[in-house]
């Protein structure tokens, strides 16, 4: 029965991905597209000059902790603890090669 229900559940999130063109190319570049509206709306406030870096990583890194808090459920829960959401990305960021990357600061 779980098995059923998880290939209807692919057959459907296939559907909606081809009719609304949700596929990974197009999850890119609406993510691209919100990330350039907050970061606009945030500087078009004439008290603010710059978007600290860590902030920039802030917004990168929430959904991929969000998706690996769900996916370590193993139950895809559409809620997830924010605790182990924190938890996640402070490990993310804690991590060896997370350090070694170059930061550019935005002003």
């Amino acid at each position: 029965a779980s098995s059923k229900r998880g290939g209807a559940r692919r057959f459907f999130h296939s559907l909606l991905a081809w009719a609304y063109g949700l596929g990974a190319q197009q999850q890119r570049r609406f993510a691209a597209l919100i990330i350039g509206q907050f970061v606009e709306q945030l500087l078009s406030d004439p008290a603010i000059f710059s978007v600290p870096t860590r902030f920039m990583h802030v917004i990168i890194v929430l959904p991929i902790a969000i998706r690996r808090v769900r996916d370590s459920s193993g139950h895809g829960e559409a809620n997830v603890d924010a605790q182990h959401i924190l938890q996640e990305m402070q490990s993310m960021f804690e991590a060896d090669d997370a350090r070694s990357e170059p930061v550019t600061a935005v002003s």
